[in-house]
């Protein structure tokens, strides 16, 4: 890739060889995931599941990114919803619900945000989730990134900062 590498001279000269450090801290994304967060996204777009790179929102990427998040999320009526006579199987189905109603919402408003319509989504809690905002946002993609409830503040700020 284009990392910069830097030349250590005082190392380099105690050794007798050339020593580079390979700086991955001044990647785009800020750290050493920048390529593989990179790589994901390209297949992701190469193989159709994420529009190709945009600056703009057209009319029809926004009803693709509709079509992608209904098509995606298989959000149909389930028949069991209160016909159950089991009230810890009502209380799963409720629970089943909003978090389907949540999801729903969440890439609803994601894709509104997206340039392309598309909506990348990671789970994490280190790294990917930073390189991944960061380049979805650049090719004009949303990104969700989901990350435990301990996670340090610093870093789901850089997050929400990120989109």
């Amino acid at each position: 890739g284009n990392t910069p590498l830097v030349p250590l001279p005082q190392l380099s000269k105690l050794i007798g060889r050339p020593i580079l450090v390979k700086m991955e801290s001044l990647n785009p994304g800020g750290t050493g995931k920048d390529r593989a967060a990179l790589k994901m996204i390209q297949t992701a777009e190469a193989a159709g599941l994420l529009p190709k790179p945009s600056t703009t929102m057209t009319r029809n990427s926004e009803e693709a990114a509709e079509a992608r998040i209904h098509g995606e999320s298989n959000a149909e009526p389930h028949e069991e919803h209160g016909s159950s006579s089991n009230p810890s199987n009502n209380q799963s189905n409720n629970n089943n619900s909003n978090a389907d109603t949540l999801l729903d919402e969440i890439l609803h408003r994601a894709a509104a945000r997206s340039r392309t319509g598309g909506v990348v989504v990671e789970g994490t809690s280190g790294s990917t989730g930073i390189s991944l905002a960061a380049l979805a946002r650049a090719r004009g993609h949303a990104c969700v990134v989901v990350v435990p409830d301990d996670q340090a503040p610093e870093k789901k700020q850089l997050l929400h900062g990120l989109g």
